[in-house]
């Protein structure tokens, strides 16, 4: 699982202690070994702030995304691993690179993620839809390069294109009411896409 999810030896290590602290913990009584050996990899992951989703895990485990959840939830607690949430600038990279973006466009959406406005927008939102919707925001403004569909983002990011849609709507009302340049200068102006969106 580890080789095939490409992560590193550190991670190994981490999953490993993960799964042994909940052997030790008696936590494997009414799972599967597979759903805490697949929740422990994907804990580790989080721990080493790695953006990784549910459904990497399952998509190359023997169990389904709730099964891993369910036994990341209870070893989270239980082993008390003190994860930190994931943010939406930890997606950032990955989804850029999936859908080829250029890497103007990923420092402007990076840029829109750091702003307080959309940091504040982030609040109760899935980080890795909100990463995709600072992506497809930002390369509304460049037409040098060729712009990924929304569905495209969707799937890089492993959200849904509603979501994007949804965010994405927030940000332009945030730009319209100059909201998104708030202490941070540095960030150019963006236009909004006239054209329907499409999925």
């Amino acid at each position: 699982m580890i080789s095939v999810l490409d992560l590193s030896d550190s991670v190994f290590d981490e999953a490993v202690d993960i799964y042994r602290n909940a052997w030790d913990a008696n936590l494997l009584k009414g799972r599967s070994i597979e759903a805490i050996a697949s929740g422990s990899v994907f804990a580790a992951c989080r721990l080493e702030q790695l953006p990784r989703h549910r459904s990497e895990v399952a998509d190359v485990a023997r169990v389904d995304s709730d099964a891993i959840n369910n036994a990341y939830t209870q070893m989270n607690r239980e082993l008390e691993l003190a994860i930190p949430p994931p943010l939406p600038q930890d997606f950032l990279p990955r989804i850029a690179s999936a859908i080829g973006a250029g890497n103007y466009i990923e420092q402007r959406a990076r840029e829109l993620l750091l702003c307080p406005a959309v940091g504040r927008l982030s609040n109760g939102r899935p980080p890795s839809g909100v990463a995709a919707a600072a992506l497809y925001h930002a390369q509304q403004a460049e037409t040098g390069e060729k712009r990924a569909s929304q569905k495209a983002i969707a799937e890089a990011g492993f959200t849904s294109t509603l979501t994007i849609r949804t965010i994405w709507r927030k940000l332009q009302e945030l730009e319209e009411e100059g909201k998104l340049c708030e202490n941070a200068d540095t960030i150019p102006t963006l236009h909004t896409d006239s054209n329907p969106v499409k999925q």
